[in-house]
């Protein structure tokens, strides 16, 4: 047997093993997660609070552990989270306040309050191996409550920017039960399981070998930040599984045990023939969200020769066609973008409409049939839609 076709069916023995270990989860009341980064190594640790934690995403910063603020990248506003309102900051930004949402508890019952945030800070702060100790330890003066949902952070130097280091994507710093990791001994070596949840769900079971983790609906579901701005979450259970290869996650999707994933464009129109229930983001081509908050293409390293030459740099610039590279790359599945920054509405507002004109009118020394060469395309985007 062929090594590819043998982790093909390892995944897919790996899916028949999980489902014959969780017989009593019904399938109609499960979400099935591909866990983007595979299998976590260090199965039973949920300690996310520390920088060696590599567990990959399965679900821990979705449904676990909520962040203070999350980013909504099509507005460009920030959805108050844990916290009941954005940063408040002094006039010279050497002091920033935290208001937290009330009537928020950890899934053991036991209430999310300034406590837990104050403890987080300073053991983080305490200890080299916490993830954020540097920069928190190069800003952050003093922290301390005013009362049980109010926290003051006074900053060495001023910093209109420190609530980033709490901003969700993926790396924000969250809150720590304070009544949990204040009785180990060391809240680094400490893998935190069972983990107690600020979020919607809790962790119902975990495959010793990594390969999948399951979690349940908390009863109080009411008493976490997602539920009180979004309501009752639709799946009883969500179940984070890991794949060894693309094709065992299309052939999963294709039979239906598999709710979620990220494929290539041609892994997705396999998926697409296969599942008629199948669908991207979008429900027509080019099927992905056009408000991705990050570019992809072509990056150099510009401290390695030949790429630190500016002159080698905007040959291959204008040596390839944008228009191309998206069609060949990810055929056309792609956000176009003339700058370094995604072209959302928010950045189109404050940042690409003002530049607009500029980016028309520049030009290089360089003359086509004795006009000044102009390298932006502002018909590039154009020729990809009808691509």
């Amino acid at each position: 047997m062929k090594k590819s076709a043998l982790i093909v069916l390892m995944s897919l023995l790996l899916v028949v093993s999980c489902f014959s270990q969780l017989v009593n989860i019904p399938r109609e009341e499960t979400l099935i997660v591909n866990s983007t980064h595979g299998r976590a190594t260090a199965a039973f640790n949920f300690n996310i609070f520390t920088i060696s934690w590599q567990v990959p995403s399965r679900g821990v910063h979705q449904l676990l552990l909520e962040s203070f603020w999350v980013v909504d990248y099509v507005k460009g506003e920030i959805i108050n989270v844990l916290a009941s309102e954005e940063p408040i900051y002094n006039d010279d930004f050497t002091q920033m306040t935290i208001k937290l949402r009330e009537g928020c508890y950890w899934s053991d019952g036991v209430p999310i309050t300034a406590e837990d945030v104050v403890y987080g800070i300073k053991t983080t702060m305490e200890y080299p191996a916490m993830a954020n100790n540097p920069s928190f330890n190069e800003y952050i003066d003093k922290v301390y409550k005013t009362d049980d949902y109010t926290v003051i952070f006074e900053l060495k130097k001023p910093n209109p920017r420190f609530h980033t280091n709490f901003l969700d994507r993926w790396g924000a710093w969250r809150p720590f039960p304070k009544h949990i990791f204040e009785k180990v001994e060391d809240p680094v070596a400490y893998e935190f399981y069972p983990p107690v949840s600020s979020g919607p769900y809790i962790v119902k079971e975990v495959d010793p070998a990594g390969y999948w983790t399951l979690y349940e609906k908390r009863e109080d579901w009411e008493r976490t930040p997602t539920g009180m701005l979004y309501g009752e979450p639709k799946p009883k259970y969500v179940l984070f599984q890991a794949f060894t290869d693309p094709t065992a996650q299309i052939i999963a999707q294709a039979n239906h045990n598999l709710d979620m994933t990220n494929l290539s464009a041609e892994g997705f129109k396999v998926v697409l023939d296969r599942n008629s229930y199948a669908r991207g983001y979008r429900k027509e081509y080019p099927w992905i969200p056009n408000q991705e908050p990050t570019i992809t293409g072509l990056t150099l390293n510009n401290e390695c020769y030949p790429f630190n030459l500016k002159d080698v740099r905007w040959a291959l610039t204008l040596a390839i066609d944008i228009v191309d590279y998206i069609a060949i790359a990810f055929d056309g599945t792609a956000i176009m973008g003339s700058l370094h920054i995604p072209a959302t509405p928010s950045y189109k507002t404050w940042y690409y409409d003002p530049m607009e004109e500029w980016l028309k009118n520049f030009t290089l020394d360089i003359e086509i049939k004795g006009e000044p060469f102009k390298p932006y395309d502002p018909d590039a985007a154009i020729r990809l839609a009808e691509y």
